[in-house]
C-alpha cells in the first residue's frame, strides 16, 4: 500500500491526567488466508483506523455534564473520556491482527462486530469495512468498543467473506 498518513489521535487530558492514545494510532495491516473456493492464498491490505467511540462515551446534550470533561463533540452528540473503554482499548490492535481467527457477527447498522469472551466479559468491537479506490485496498475503521450485559442477536459472519464481499462489490447481508 502507498504511505498515507493515518489518522492519530493526540493524548486527552480528563480531570487532570494525561492519557495517552498512541495505542489507537491508525495502521496498515495485512491479512492472509485461504479461499476456499479457489484453494488459493487470498491476501488483502487493510488501513486500520480507531474512532474516538473506542475510548469515549456518549453523553446527551441536555444532559447535565462539566464543559471541561467533553472531549469531543458534533452535531448529534457530546462525547466524554470512559476510563473503562480507555482500559479496554489497549486490547483493539491485537484484536484487529487477528480477526481472521475469530466469530464475527452481523451487527445492526450495515456494520459487523465481534465479542471477546477470553475475560468472560461481553467486549463488543463494532467495525465497517470499506473499498479505498485510491489504492486498491481497504480500510477497517473501528467505530466503537465496550462491554456490553448482553450480545445483540448472533447471526455469524466470517471476516475472510466480510473483506472478500467489499472488495469485489459485493454486499455481505445477514442471512434473511
Amino acid at each position: 500500500m502507498p504511505d498515507h498518513p493515518h489518522v492519530n489521535h493526540p493524548d486527552i487530558v480528563f480531570q487532570g491526567q494525561t492519557y495517552s492514545l498512541s495505542h489507537l494510532d491508525g495502521f496498515d495491516h495485512v491479512y492472509e488466508g485461504l479461499d476456499t473456493a479457489s484453494g488459493q492464498i487470498t491476501r488483502f491490505d487493510v488501513r486500520v483506523p480507531f474512532d474516538d467511540h473506542c475510548c469515549t462515551s456518549g453523553l446527551p446534550h441536555d444532559a447535565p455534564h462539566d464543559p471541561a470533561e467533553v472531549v469531543s463533540r458534533s452535531v448529534r452528540e457530546m462525547r466524554i473520556f470512559s476510563l473503562e473503554r480507555y482500559q479496554l482499548s489497549f486490547m483493539l490492535p491485537d484484536l484487529v491482527r487477528g480477526l481472521l481467527d475469530r466469530v464475527c457477527y452481523f451487527g445492526d447498522q450495515d456494520n459487523f462486530f465481534t465479542v471477546d469472551l477470553s475475560t468472560g466479559e461481553k467486549y463488543n468491537v463494532y467495525f465497517v469495512v470499506s473499498k479505498v479506490e485510491k489504492r486498491g485496498g481497504l480500510r477497517l475503521r473501528i467505530q466503537s468498543a465496550y462491554l456490553r450485559p448482553r450480545v445483540d442477536r448472533l447471526q455469524k459472519v466470517r471476516f475472510g467473506l466480510i473483506l472478500r464481499g467489499v472488495r469485489d462489490n459485493r454486499p455481505v447481508r445477514p442471512p434473511r
